[in-house]
């Protein structure tokens, strides 16, 4: 029988099911008790709906649907699939009506929405949660979207400014159901130390059940871990370690324990290889250190059942890049040309990564820097008028001050030409007595010989 595009797609769906645990079947051959996920092909819906592609069935309820495509974009087939959630006749067991789960896939990209979320949106997601995922979230009476809109006010008493800046920006981003956020801070602002608190609260706060750290060396494994250990919240007197288990991978297996994971890329990238060891001496260095042009196609990211997507639902990555010539090792100083003028040439700079902001994030820098340099001028404006003003202000002071007018004069003062009179006048007196004085000790010398 020839593969047509339909049955290659519906193949690698089966596959990825399979691999996340489920048990594909076929509407006659339905069997409810082969495992807590089952997942069953071309089920007929109610009258006017069609055939659902797969009914997922959770615990012997039906929870979700996927709706299978070619291998061809998915734009448009959310639509679709959120038909036939509202489809499952009457008659069936249902964990909710429409069904809460929504999967759209070409075999190669998969989409999923939570209709449970506060404002449900299609995403591409990784790879089919287990059934075991969907069951704890059932269970759940609000998912993890909702709960980080609800975060509580955070406590600054402990945190520098920059600090709390980044936790609050970094909630609110979240809270508006974006899933990545870049948290960029100053060498020496505490990054670390940001990142612990804001997984304290997503941990309290937010419900969430796990939280991978990831690094790029060993040193910064053990300091984060370090972190961890030493960090006491401002609203509990025990330390982290005491209310949450954190574990630093030394080996290739997760404590399922665990609520805060620290490792490396290179640890992690071996276990969803399926390795079972793996060298240390691997994790001592980054390859940041060596950064350079990757050459061909970058590795392949496997599933791993074991440690699936779901499996962390917080992932901080700790990278400290080194993509500068001196972070590099490398002095452009001694590498310049020229014996009169230094030169830098094009071989010299090639090889040297230079990260940029994207185009959208550079123009707002632009505008921003513009209308900053707008009020500079109208404040450079205003000191110019204000010193001005002082000037102006200094001369009609010495003005009414030599005139008498600078203070209130009252009638029983007497005028200026009597006092300067009284004050030669005295001034004459004194000269008079110093003289009188000085001929009365010569008188006396001279009576005395």
């Amino acid at each position: 029988m020839t593969d047509t595009p339909e049955r290659l797609a519906r193949r690698e769906t089966d596959a990825r099911l399979e691999a996340a645990g489920w048990r594909v079947q076929d509407r006659r051959e339905m069997d409810l008790t082969a495992g807590r996920g089952v997942a069953v092909r071309e089920f007929p819906l109610r009258s006017g709906f069609g055939f659902a592609d797969y009914l997922l069935y959770v615990d012997r309820l039906v929870a979700g649907v996927i709706e299978a495509k070619v291998a061809s974009t998915l734009t448009g087939v959310e639509a679709q699939s959120a038909k036939y959630s509202q489809g499952v006749p009457d008659n069936f067991s249902v964990h909710d009506r429409p069904l809460p789960y929504l999967f759209e896939s070409n075999g190669a990209v998969t989409c999923f929405t939570n209709l449970r979320d506060p404002t449900p949106r299609s995403r591409p997601v990784f790879h089919f949660p287990r059934p075991e995922t969907l069951a704890d979230w059932l269970e759940q009476p609000e998912t993890l979207r909702s709960r980080l809109k609800k975060l509580p006010e955070l406590d600054e008493a402990r945190l520098w400014s920059a600090q709390a800046r980044a936790i609050r920006n970094l909630e609110a981003s979240l809270g508006r159901g974006r899933p990545r956020a870049l948290v960029q801070m100053a060498t020496g602002s505490g990054k670390t130390f940001t990142a612990v608190n804001a997984a304290y609260r997503l941990l309290k706060h937010g419900g969430a059940k796990r939280i991978l750290f990831l690094v790029d060396r060993s040193n910064l494994g053990r300091q984060t871990y370090d972190e961890f250990a030493n960090f006491q919240p401002p609203d509990d007197a025990r330390k982290f370690p005491e209310l949450y288990t954190v574990q630093r991978l030394t080996a290739n297996a997760v404590n399922p324990a665990a609520k805060v994971v620290v490792t490396t890329v290179q640890r992690l990238y071996s276990m969803l290889r399926g390795e079972v060891e793996y060298d240390a001496g691997n994790e001592e260095r980054s390859a940041f250190d060596s950064a350079g042009p990757w050459a061909g196609e970058p590795p392949r990211v496997e599933y791993n059942a074991v440690l699936p997507p779901e499996f962390f639902d917080f992932v901080v990555v700790d990278v400290r890049n080194k993509l500068t010539r001196a972070e590099q090792g490398l002095d452009l100083a001694k590498l310049s040309d020229g014996s009169n003028v230094p030169q830098i040439n094009h071989p010299h700079i090639a090889p040297c990564l230079i990260p940029l902001a994207p185009v959208a994030e550079q123009e707002a820098i632009v505008a921003a820097v513009q209308a900053q340099l707008s009020v500079i001028e109208q404040l450079e404006a205003d000191i110019d008028a204000k010193l001005q003003f002082a000037q102006a202000l200094r001369q009609s002071i010495l003005k009414h001050a030599f005139t008498g007018k600078l203070v209130p004069q009252y009638p029983d003062d007497e005028p200026a030409s009597e006092l300067l009179q009284r004050i030669a006048a005295e001034r004459k007196a004194r000269v008079q007595e110093a003289a009188a004085a000085k001929r009365r000790r010569l008188a006396s010398r001279r009576s005395r010989k």
